[in-house]
């Protein structure tokens, strides 16, 4: 599931599958993004974006708080995904 997702979000505030609806329709709706995958067990967001595009994690964070959540840590993001992390 890492290589087909290369960000990897953890969030605070994920209690129930409304949350997960809920930051999976936000974030569904970026231009770059391709598809989004919650889990509310694991408080992580798995997002993959379009071919040749590119997202900010200020841009995820700010998007995850209009939807009414916290971003708590960027477990992975490209740039320590090339590192192999």
């Amino acid at each position: 599931m890492d290589t087909q997702f290369p960000i990897v979000v953890k969030v605070n505030g994920m209690y129930c599958s409304f949350c997960s609806k809920n930051i999976e329709r936000y974030v569904s709706e970026l231009i770059e993004v391709d598809s989004v995958l919650v889990s509310v067990s694991e408080k992580r967001v798995w997002i993959s974006l379009k071919k040749d595009m590119m997202l900010t994690k200020a841009k995820i964070s700010e998007t995850i708080s209009d939807a009414g959540y916290e971003t708590e840590q960027f477990i992975k993001y490209p740039e320590t995904a090339k590192k192999g992390n």
